[in-house]
């Protein structure tokens, strides 16, 4: 028995299937899932105001078996990656998926091993803010953070 909605395709608008290269994208609503024996947290995207783009999303993957320690450390590093993409120092905030709702960030799109379009490259913000939900966003300079870290 087919689900109602399955009959009701909407053929009006054509996606765009966005070229390898890079981009500023600006992050949607984040929604998470489970995705095999990963928990996701799966951030839809816009370009240049257009949402009807094919890759549209990028998935942030996190083992669920707390045993698989290179999964968790490579996990890590990209949701690393991730924050300072989109202007959250990832040192020093204890930031929620909500709180990157709207920014803007720089990405390559390219093509993953599987052949399909994908985000696979993050480029770091020029400028970083701390992000603690019991006090306000703190901006930073990235140079400054590092001049502070060296004195």
């Amino acid at each position: 028995m087919a689900s109602s909605w399955f009959s009701r395709a909407d053929d009006s608008k054509d996606f765009v299937i966005l070229q390898e290269g890079d981009y500023t994208i600006q992050l949607g609503a984040p929604r998470e899932e489970r995705r095999g024996n990963y928990d996701a947290v799966i951030f839809p995207f816009q370009t240049n105001g257009n949402s009807n783009i094919v890759p549209h999303e990028i998935s942030i993957l996190y083992p669920t078996d707390q045993n698989d320690k290179t999964g968790i450390d490579r996990s890590r590093r990209i949701l690393a990656e991730f924050y300072r993409c989109f202007g959250v120092d990832p040192k020093y905030s204890t930031a929620e998926p909500s709180d990157f709702y709207h920014r803007f960030g720089k990405v390559h799109i390219g093509r993953n091993g599987n052949g399909y379009m994908t985000v696979d490259r993050f480029y770091k913000s020029e400028t970083l803010e701390t992000i603690h939900h019991n006090a306000q966003p703190q901006p930073q300079n990235v140079y400054q953070m590092a001049e502070t870290a060296l004195n």
